[in-house]
């Protein structure tokens, strides 16, 4: 039967006004009283869900997947086959009040995916991110259009003209909140290819609302009034030069680093619905209202941020539920009678997929990306989501489709997700592509074989305001001069909140913000510094969890052989465990030496009034050579004091003896270099054992601005194996972590630890083959 034929009957029933149920008591069903069954409804779906997700978890499966099979599940293609189950979960007197909820939820999810979209990425995409943005849509809509009308007789359930065109753009498109939802849970948003497929989606996006536009204006009946042509004209106007000047003024009115108050996130929420019920009434419905409030709000802090924050958790867990249970509802299986028609609408919907991979092909015929590049490119860009379930709700209510079709859309776009995610899991390591990548660079990106005379890089990460002056002390500390400049990049790390897509780019100065403060900081000290340090700002927006990609591909592009991060633990005690796993991310995966900063009153008032006085602990070892490295720079500076303790432990035997001459041609070369330097010691101390090592580092008198130590990961020393799993901050290592204690001077000295680099190493002990990857003679760079 075609779709303009079918029959849909209409169901007259007496709607109680009463919403709640007396009780069980009086012989009352709850469940057939809106109130109890909404509850009943989101509860049994959170629970199933829950379980759902706890069963395939081992096989890799997105939420999405889960909540839509759980949706399946309820529906009448598996338990709603019970006529009981059906008419308690699905009544019909009750559904018009459950379908406005899922209406609801999707006006509200479509609100919050268009605030997170960064509109200003369309103009920084590069032009082959454009060009496979283009490729990714373009390709599969021709090719699945040419063969909707080949097979045109085939699909009696398919609307032609238009609307077909329009269901084929839709089904070709990779929506950006799809892709980056996928990523996110991935872990991939800031890895090489999920930026790539981010970017291309957001591409497919502006196809995609054009697509949108299209379908609206589709719906309308050809012959307009004026007064509805004007009302068209006028409804973008009114929010350019209406709306938006109100969302400017409410983030102008905000405090910087303050909240945005609760009345304005509110009357932002309700804005949108308002947008949402203007353009419905004025005969556009109201998806383009509800898309162009939240492309007017800009993402993230101060106002894109709070409205995510405060709404997305009840949305997504409380408000959800209801449409997966319509897409349940509305997709059943049994359906599915035509199999000509299945058959047909089956191969444009494969055909459409391998186009997208098609597509992919042709963008790296220009780039030369490698096939399992391109195969796990394809597949990022073949992830759905609830945005793609949403537009097939919509096809099937306007009947576009009839339902045969909407089911087997649903379980072809989820069958693709399915595989696809963990595919993509299983074959794709970007820190493993990383460690790789970086392996090769091992012997020039440390201090070591940094030349004591010329730039010097230096990749700067900063979380907040309080990291900064530690960090220019830092700098002045090593003596930036016209000769031996400093080349600082300066990243400031934000945590990616209210925005779907990371971001990584050379800062612009938008406004007073946290971000230019802290950039202002660091300009002021480069001016004053006599054009001795010039500063790269930065700005890094991703997640914590995959923040650390950003910053090694910032400083292998960049060839720096120095990262600084500040320790997690503030001056007032204060812990975030996300900076702590950032930390310890960077140690593991920098294609160069990380040195964690340990701040603790370093401070520098100006240049002319500067001194510090910085002790380093010397044991033995690659780590420890770095932080002597860094010394020999630091003491040309006519301010700065330094005092090398050699310490030299009888009980460490197991040193290699390369070891041993690594060590004594790098203190020898420093004192060779230092001998006229009256502000610069070298001691030497012998101790029996650690213990005794504990002990004297204990006894050190209290007038170090700075201490200096390597990690000394994979330490032959035998307390500090001993004493590792009591270290209350492993990151640091055992002497390390004493230093920063809070027992240690009571807390008033500054450390820097520093690790050499890491890749291709174990986490315990470093290989051997690492170990030839130094020569003796590399150390002669320091006195060049």
């Amino acid at each position: 039967m075609a779709i303009n034929e079918t029959i849909y009957p209409k169901l007259c029933i007496l709607y109680e006004r009463n919403m709640y149920s007396k009780g069980i008591w009086y012989g009352e069903n709850p469940l057939d009283y809106f109130i109890p069954l909404a509850m009943f409804q989101i509860i049994l779906f959170f629970i199933l869900s829950r379980a759902v997700y706890f069963l395939l978890r081992p096989l890799k499966q997105p939420k999405v997947v889960c909540n839509v099979l759980t949706g399946l599940l309820l529906g009448p293609s598996v338990l709603g086959r019970y006529t009981t189950l059906m008419d308690n979960l699905y009544p019909a007197k009750e559904m018009l009040a459950v379908n406005t909820l899922c209406l609801f939820s999707n006006i509200s999810f479509i609100f919050l995916i268009t605030v997170k979209t960064d509109t200003r990425m369309i103009f920084r995409t590069a032009r082959d991110d454009w060009s496979l943005g283009l490729l990714s849509i373009l390709v599969p809509l021709g090719i699945s259009y040419t063969l909707f009308n080949l097979l045109r007789d085939f699909l009696p359930g398919f609307q032609g003209g238009i609307a077909a065109f329009t269901v084929c753009g839709i089904m070709s498109t990779s929506f950006l909140s799809d892709v980056a939802y996928g990523m996110d849970e991935l872990k991939l948003l800031t890895s090489e290819l999920g930026q790539l497929a981010t970017s291309s989606a957001m591409i497919n996006d502006l196809v995609g609302w054009a697509i949108l536009a299209t379908l609206i204006m589709s719906s309308q009946t050809k012959s307009l009034s004026i007064e509805a042509m004007l009302s068209f004209a006028a409804f973008p106007i009114f929010a350019l030069y209406a709306v938006r000047p109100t969302i400017s003024w409410i983030i102008r009115t905000t405090p910087e680093g303050k909240q945005v108050d609760q009345l304005y996130v509110v009357a932002t929420l309700l804005g949108a619905f308002a947008m949402g019920a203007i353009s419905d009434a004025i005969g556009l419905s109201f998806l383009p209202g509800i898309i162009a409030m939240g492309l007017i709000v800009p993402n993230g802090p101060p106002l894109g941020a709070a409205i995510v924050e405060k709404s997305e958790l009840i949305i997504n867990e409380f408000f959800m539920p209801f449409f997966y249970l319509r897409l349940g509802r509305l997709a059943n299986i049994v359906e599915i009678r035509d199999w000509k028609e299945f058959n047909a609408l089956l191969l444009i919907i494969i055909t459409g997929f391998l186009a997208k991979l098609l597509s992919v092909c042709l963008h790296s015929c220009f780039c030369k990306m490698r096939v399992r590049y391109v195969l796990l490119l394809s597949s990022m860009l073949n992830v759905k989501g609830v945005l793609k379930f949403i537009y097939f709700i919509r096809f099937l209510t306007k009947r576009r489709i009839d339902e045969q079709s909407f089911v087997l859309l649903i379980l072809s776009n989820l069958t693709v997700t399915a595989i696809a995610m963990p595919l993509i899991e299983y074959f794709y390591k970007p820190h493993l592509r990383l460690e790789t990548s970086l392996s090769a660079k091992l012997s020039t990106m440390s201090l070591h074989s940094t030349s004591s005379f010329g730039e010097l890089r230096i990749l700067l990460c900063i979380h907040n305001e309080d990291d900064v002056h530690g960090i220019i002390t830092l700098l002045e500390a090593s003596n930036p001069t016209p000769v031996s400049t400093i080349c600082a990049y300066v990243v400031h790390l934000v945590e990616l909140v209210g925005r779907a897509t990371p971001l990584l780019a050379p800062y612009k100065k938008v406004g007073r913000n946290r971000t230019d403060r802290i950039m202002r900081a660091f300009t002021n000290y480069s001016k004053t510094s006599e054009q001795s340090v010039t500063v790269q700002p930065y700005t890094s927006i991703a997640p914590y969890k995959t923040m650390y990609e950003n910053v090694c591909r910032l400083a292998q592009a960049k060839h720096v052989p120095l990262i600084i991060v500040p320790f997690h633990k503030s001056q007032v005690g204060e812990i975030n465990a996300s900076f702590r796993c950032f930390n310890v991310q960077t140690q593991a995966y920098a294609p160069c030496t990380v040195g964690i900063l340990v701040q603790r009153g370093l401070s520098c008032v100006t240049c002319a009034e500067f001194s510090c006085n910085i002790a380093v602990l010397f044991v033995g070892g690659p780590d420890d050579r770095e932080a002597l490295a860094l010394a020999a720079r630091m003491s040309g500076h006519p301010r700065v004091q330094i005092t090398v303790m050699r310490i030299i432990v009888r009980e460490n035997v197991h040193q290699s003896e390369l070891e041993q001459q690594l060590d004594d041609k790098l203190l020898t070369e420093f004192k060779a270099k230092t001998e006229n330097y009256n502000f610069v010691q070298c001691l030497e101390v012998q101790v029996n054992n650690s213990v005794e090592i504990l002990s004297w580092i204990r006894s050190l008198e209290n007038k170090y601005d700075l201490v200096m130590v390597g990690k000394r990961q994979g330490s032959n020393l035998e307390l500090e194996g001993d004493m590792a799993t009591w270290i209350e901050h492993p990151e640091l290592g055992v002497l390390g972590d004493m230093v920063a204690s809070e027992d240690f001077r009571r807390g008033t000295v500054s450390v820097l630890v520093l690790q050499h680099c890491m890749v291709g190493e174990t986490s315990k002990n470093r290989s051997s083959s690492q170990r030839r990857r130094y020569s003796i003679g590399s150390f002669s760079a320091l006195l060049k």
